[in-house]
């Protein structure tokens, strides 16, 4: 009798031990973000390092926030810093109409290809699915192209197409997962008491697959929020530069290197948007992302 309640306690003792220790694995990084970007440079590159700073201080919070200068700082480096208020706009802008518009065609796309019955309709969803998992680097020279022809380089709109390309996809392959869980008898109910398809689908079927909608809402957004590598391509002006291009820019006179204090500070005030999103929603989210996969 004694054994299996010790192993089940020693069970316990090692859940916790790993649940403790992906926890400290997962927050380490940002933590030592947070330390960096409060330490001095002295201290920031000194050997051995200074785990925690002695002298503390928000200069940088302050130059990225409210343009102002600190000790230390190039004239070069003050400008760069004062970009990252234009590029958190365009970030800003970017991001949250990029999810919008993959929610609407993605879930319109999605509804069609669950519902409707049509030739070809397996192979046009494997290839929308196929787009996406293209190495991203294989896309840019049609991209360029495209976005050269259609005079869209170095803007916002441009952009945001850029990453529709890439997130309709994934919303279309989430939606889908949701709208075949949801049964067809509940439609045609709503059908047969006087709705419309359109009608069954705003107000039956949306209200259902709210789940998967937050879920693939978050995901579009934090992607365009956090993308780099097309937004350091297609962007070359504040025009449209987002955050991630425009803190790769805060580098040292002379092009020396990056400077890292204000690199953590920039990461710091870049993350705490997805970061709240992420804990708001944090129930629908995991819901959304597995609720398609366990529903009937």
């Amino acid at each position: 009798m004694r054994w299996p309640r010790m192993r089940r306690m020693l069970q316990r003792i090692l859940f916790g031990l790993t649940v403790v220790a992906i926890v400290v694995i997962s927050l380490a990084p940002f933590v030592w973000q947070v330390i960096s970007s409060i330490t001095t440079d002295r201290e920031l590159l000194a050997r051995p390092p200074h785990w925690l700073p002695e002298e503390p201080t928000l200069d940088r919070y302050r130059a990225l926030i409210l343009g102002e200068a600190y000790p230390g700082i190039s004239p070069a480096l003050l400008r760069s810093a004062a970009n990252f208020r234009g590029a958190f706009v365009n970030s800003l802008t970017v991001a949250p109409l990029t999810m919008l518009a993959s929610l609407v065609l993605g879930t319109l796309a999605a509804y069609a290809l669950t519902r409707l019955r049509f030739p070809g309709r397996q192979g046009l969803f494997f290839g929308i699915l196929a787009a996406r998992m293209l190495p991203p680097i294989s896309l840019v020279i049609p991209l360029y192209l495209a976005m050269r022809a259609l005079g869209l380089m170095d803007t916002r709109l441009g952009l945001g197409l850029v990453y529709l390309s890439l997130t309709l996809p994934l919303v279309v392959w989430i939606m889908s997962a949701y709208f075949r869980s949801i049964p067809w008898e509940i439609e045609e109910a709503a059908m047969i008491d006087g709705c419309s398809p359109l009608g069954a689908l705003v107000r039956v079927i949306l209200p259902l697959s709210a789940p998967g909608l937050v879920a693939a809402g978050v995901v579009t957004l934090l992607f365009a929020w956090n993308e780099f590598f097309f937004s350091l391509i297609f962007t070359q002006t504040l025009a449209s530069k987002t955050l991630p291009k425009a803190i790769s820019e805060f580098s040292t006179e002379l092009g020396a290197g990056l400077d890292y204090g204000l690199v953590t500070a920039g990461g710091v005030l870049t993350s705490l948007p997805p970061i709240a999103i992420a804990l708001f929603f944090q129930r629908y989210l995991v819901r959304g992302l597995v609720g398609g996969a366990t529903k009937g």
